[in-house]
């Protein structure tokens, strides 16, 4: 599922995920500087801006299902602060906003289900 460069003994410089031109508020900053330390791990960072993700609940589903991954060292609580920099990266302020309405902004709670109009083009 994820190439890990870690196996072949190749590290990658140290980067921030993908931004899509926006100025990153300090906390989405630090919240990426998390992102950046755990994905890396496994794949390169350029992987998350290919990733095929529509809508903030869907980046949140994804990070669980990468949290799953033993070699992932993502501890459960630190879910929602990667979600906050990869939402905000993708989709911007409305995307975080979109999280917050669905409950997912503070780390270790759960979301509510999605509903129609959740999802941020």
């Amino acid at each position: 599922m994820a190439f890990c460069f870690a196996a072949c003994g190749a590290r990658a410089p140290m980067a921030r995920p993908y931004s899509e031109g926006r100025e990153s508020p300090p906390e989405i900053e630090k919240a990426c500087d998390l992102t950046a330390h755990r994905c890396s791990k496994c794949h390169p960072l350029e992987r998350l801006k290919l990733s095929q993700v529509d809508s903030p609940a869907h980046w949140q589903s994804y990070v669980e299902r990468m949290r799953l991954q033993p070699e992932s060292g993502i501890a459960e609580t630190e879910c929602p602060t990667i979600v906050s920099c990869l939402v905000f990266q993708r989709f911007g302020q409305a995307g975080l906003e979109s999280l917050r309405k669905r409950g997912v902004s503070r780390p270790g709670t759960r979301p509510r289900p999605a509903e129609a109009g959740d999802g941020v083009p």
